[in-house]
């Protein structure tokens, strides 16, 4: 979690938890295993506070910030937990794609511009011409399709109480501005 006094919608402070994560670490698997058989997610802990952080340019303008979202500091454990064990599940079944970079453990932006540069420089020294168009995907996972989500999550074999509550955590959502 992140290391700063903010506290969350749901009134905990974020180095709370962090500060106290022994001691506190059996009554919280305690309620996380009570909410996943459920495949139900406390209300609280769908709720975000949006803080417009200016990135540069004129502050009039919209578009020169940046939101951050506190989401609840509990939700935010279980959340990553289940994102552990999602990786866990992918890469043991070979689900993830041997051309997926982005968020996995030893590959990175750089990792992918030096696959790229070495396949480019291999192709032209073998005589051959580049072509390359760049595609800017702004705001890609504010547009994810929650149906196709949930359909690509039950083809990987994610059923049961986990997919449930997946579904249950990333529907009825709301956010609400504080500046």
């Amino acid at each position: 979690l992140p290391c700063h006094n903010s506290t969350s919608p749901d009134g905990i402070p974020y180095i709370f938890l962090n500060k106290t994560a022994e001691t506190i670490s059996a009554p919280l698997c305690h309620l996380f295993c009570r909410s996943l058989p459920t495949g139900s997610v406390p209300a609280f802990w769908k709720k975000a506070i949006i803080r417009p952080i200016h990135k540069k340019g004129s502050k009039m303008k919209p578009q020169n910030y940046r939101p951050i979202s506190l989401t609840c500091a509990l939700s935010k454990v279980m959340e990553k937990l289940i994102a552990y064990r999602l990786k866990e599940y992918f890469s043991v079944n070979h689900l993830f794609s041997p051309l997926q970079y982005g968020f996995l453990n030893d590959r990175s932006t750089t990792a992918v511009l030096l696959r790229t540069l070495q396949n480019w420089l291999s192709h032209v020294d073998q005589g051959g011409c580049i072509d390359c168009i760049y595609f800017d995907f702004r705001k890609a996972f504010d547009s994810v399709s929650l149906p196709k989500l949930f359909f690509k999550l039950t083809s990987c074999g994610i059923r049961g109480s986990l997919f449930h509550w997946i579904r249950d955590f990333l529907s009825g959502r709301s956010q609400f501005v504080r500046v």
